[in-house]
């Protein structure tokens, strides 16, 4: 990547590396340059890990769309051909806490009353709320604890009727490494689009929710339109889905049974309405 930056007049640049699961992203640092991000796809992982690899176009669009609305680092550049993105900088990784749930509201406000529509012409329906990902996982596993909880998300979506949720655009995957924080400009930006797309509205707060190991009492106080029924539920349904999106990467082990405790810990939640499953610190883990 150091020729890629030399090709544009950024010679003798340092590349520090940043944290990424599936991309390699890197900050540049230069004496005569702004400081800038590079994201680079990994093309050695399966397709589904990695749409910057496999899904460069959509991808791209998608970051510029966001960035467009202010949510997202601006773009320098684009390089279809190598799948590289050169990004502005804007912060770095920073814990949320609570007198920031009014600033991420809006955001995700924004981005879901944009009016952007990242559905795909010819693509098959969208999985909104991810009941057809359910069906996939129960057939997949049929005699793992996967299937069980499947099983019970599946029969309570379908009776509450989330097929039939509007779709808006969301990001999908707002963990702890994605929400930026620029301390210069007192600003939020989200990073790695790779998989955002078409779901409903309460999706993107699960993602959040979950991936940032929140208990019921933070995720109420964050997602406060939501009802904890609703709540409940899509917090147990993305963390199912991110704890078997981590045992197909083959993750490490410690890493897929903190994954688990967090399934384990929103069942709970769904099956006893919340009661007596209430933890006293504010996050999991």
């Amino acid at each position: 990547m150091l020729d890629w930056l030399a090709a544009r007049g950024v010679d003798r640049a340092n590349l520090k590396r940043m944290s990424g699961y599936s991309n390699q992203v890197f900050l540049v640092e230069h004496e005569n340059a702004a400081l800038s991000v590079l994201r680079a796809p990994d093309r050695g992982v399966p397709s589904g890990l990695c749409p910057l690899a496999h899904d460069t176009a959509r991808v791209f669009k998608i970051h510029q769309d966001v960035a467009e609305l202010g949510l997202a680092p601006k773009v320098i550049e684009a390089d279809l051909q190598t799948g590289i993105m050169w990004l502005e900088y804007a912060g770095e990784p920073h814990p949320l806490a609570k007198d920031n749930f009014v600033q991420w509201r809006g955001m995700i406000s924004r981005l879901q009353q944009s009016g952007l529509d990242w559905r795909e012409a010819g693509a098959q329906e969208h999985d909104g709320a991810g009941l057809k990902y359910l069906r996939q996982l129960s057939d997949s596993a049929p005699t793992s604890n996967g299937q069980v909880y499947a099983d019970e998300l599946l029969s309570l979506g379908l009776s509450r009727g989330y097929a039939d949720y509007p779709l808006v655009p969301v990001h999908g995957d707002l963990n702890p490494g994605n929400c930026l924080y620029y301390n210069a400009c007192d600003r939020w930006f989200a990073i790695d689009w790779d998989f955002a797309g078409m779901r409903v509205a309460e999706w993107e707060y699960a993602a959040l929710i979950v991936e940032h190991g929140w208990n019921i009492e933070w995720a109420e106080a964050f997602a406060n339109k939501i009802n904890r029924a609703d709540l409940s539920w899509f917090c147990a349904m993305f963390a199912l889905w991110s704890w078997e999106w981590h045992v197909q990467r083959e993750s490490a082990a410690e890493v897929i049974a903190q994954k688990w405790r967090i399934v384990e810990y929103w069942f709970e939640c769904v099956n006893l309405g919340c009661i007596n499953v209430i933890k006293p610190q504010e996050r999991l883990y």
